[in-house]
């Protein structure tokens, strides 16, 4: 059950997040303040009106000198985007893929990664099936215009009262899914408006470039940067019928900026995804939409009630408090390293090799560790497989690499 137990945390750190990301990208609420009757995005600089503040009320030119200036988005900019937005603004019905990877990384080192997979069907205004293939998670929502479903497992299940709006649905899904699903949502569901999550709520929106997007698919990459931190680059097709291509997402700031955990030096979270397939024109059975629960399938009364009693049902390693294999190795300096002779001791060990390139690539990160370890009681040891130790010696001094052993 360890992995459900990684589900737990994961499920845990997502929930932590939405409550970061809330005024980050706008809300629904936040975002119609700001649209001027259908337009999709906030009027461009050049043709917004100049706002005069109210000299009747006390100190209103004070408070709007001390104001910050509205963010207005560039005409280029709006209409680089605005065909995009259209288009899914008037689609009846929509099917998209989307491949994600969210890694972490420190100083540049890949620490851990997962590949997932979004498969999102809907019909405008109020349905939509969102199926969510993670490593160890499988969540699909169900919404038919009466009522949403979340189906956490092919036999378990949260009844998630009366159906919402795909609009909605963008920002406040009550399901975990993923570390940052809004800019899929708001790029996959017919008839959004992305502009309220994409446009909105931003400090900084530009074109970086119009260079070919992989072999030879014209695209326009364009940067944005959020008021919660929050950086990202979004790809579209550059031709007239634009679809997204990727978009890649920075959460480093946001998660520094909230000053709620601990984030270490050199640390810093991605998160990317790849539109791969894509479609705004045709139909979409309406059987997608819902969701009918198999003989003897649990209801839980929450999606946290469903964590929980995985939670609950965890079970204790069999390896738990088992002494470790004996073995015995000699280190580069001759030392003979017994299990036996050190049997209380604390131990974490690294099997490596040269000819791996994630396992040379995480040596630096392992250095630090090994430091940081070592007043704890703990000791590291990184065993090189199947070398020679004139070529592991030579191997670790080119890369700079040393080890207290």
């Amino acid at each position: 059950m360890a992995a459900q137990a990684r589900t737990l945390l994961k499920w845990i750190f997502a929930v932590f997040l939405v409550g970061l990301l809330h005024g980050g990208m706008a809300s629904p609420a936040v975002a119609q303040d700001d649209r001027a009757g259908d337009s999709a995005l906030p009027t461009p600089a050049a043709d917004q009106p100049s706002t005069t503040p109210d000299k009747t009320a006390p100190g209103s030119e004070t408070q709007a000198a001390n104001a910050p200036a509205p963010f207005r988005i560039e005409a280029a900019v709006g209409n680089a985007l605005e065909p995009l937005f259209e288009r899914l603004r008037e689609a009846k019905a929509t099917r998209a893929t989307v491949n994600m990877l969210d890694d972490a990384l420190i100083n540049g080192v890949t620490i851990n990664e997962e590949n997932s997979v979004f498969q999102i069907a809907s019909k405008a205004p109020d349905r939509f099936t969102i199926y969510l293939k993670q490593p160890q998670q499988r969540t699909r929502v169900y919404n038919d215009a009466k009522t949403l479903v979340a189906a956490m497992a092919p036999d378990a299940y949260v009844p998630l009262g009366k159906a919402i709006s795909n609009q909605d649905a963008v920002t406040r899904i009550p399901v975990p899914l993923g570390p940052y699903p809004e800019p899929v949502l708001a790029l996959t569901m017919a008839g959004v408006d992305p502009a309220i999550s994409l446009a909105a709520g931003m400090i900084g929106l530009k074109i970086v470039d119009r260079e070919p997007f992989g072999d030879d698919q014209k695209a326009i990459h364009f940067e944005g940067v959020q008021a919660d931190g929050v950086k990202w680059d979004l790809w579209i097709s550059d031709d007239t019928d634009p679809r997204p291509l990727r978009m890649l997402i920075d959460l480093t700031p946001m998660l520094i900026a909230s000053g709620k955990i601990d984030v270490p030096v050199g640390y810093s979270q991605r998160v990317r995804y790849d539109f791969t397939a894509y479609r705004t024109r045709g139909d979409v059975d309406d059987s997608l939409f819902q969701y009918t629960p198999k003989a003897g399938a649990r209801v839980f009364q929450s999606v946290g009630d469903y964590f929980q009693n995985l939670a609950a049902e965890e079970t204790v390693h069999p390896m738990t408090d088992q002494t470790a294999p004996h073995f015995r190795a000699a280190d580069l300096r001759g030392k003979i390293i017994d299990t036996r002779k050190n049997a209380r001791e604390l131990w974490v060990v690294d099997f490596w090799s040269s000819e791996s390139k994630s396992s040379v690539e995480a040596l630096p990160v392992m250095q630090r560790a090994s430091k940081q370890l070592e007043p704890m009681g703990v000791t590291y040891f990184a065993v090189n497989s199947g070398e020679t130790g004139d070529a592991v010696r030579k191997f670790l001094q080119s890369k700079k690499i040393r080890f207290n052993s």
